[in-house]
């Protein structure tokens, strides 16, 4: 007998996929897409993995108000010579 995922869908009732060794299918919580033995490279890729374009990182926000901050003084400076 095959076992099924048994998450509930939109509608009220289960999911009828068939389940995996946890007990939920593919869709709902099943295979892992993670490595099972995290090494020191593991840890590195696994950390990255979620990286996306770094707009948020520390050095960019630093970066950010450094240029906010000559472009306020710049513009000061400007106003006071015209």
């Amino acid at each position: 007998m095959v076992r099924l995922c048994g998450a509930r869908n939109r509608n009220g009732g289960q999911c009828q996929r068939v389940a995996c060794k946890n007990g939920r299918c593919m869709n709902h919580g099943g295979k892992s897409t993670g490595p099972k033995n995290v090494s020191e490279s593991g840890r590195l890729a696994q950390k990255m993995g979620s990286w996306k374009h770094g707009r948020y990182s520390k050095e960019t926000i630093e970066e950010n108000r450094m240029l906010r901050d000559f472009m306020r003084s710049s513009d000061s400076f400007l106003r006071q010579i015209w």
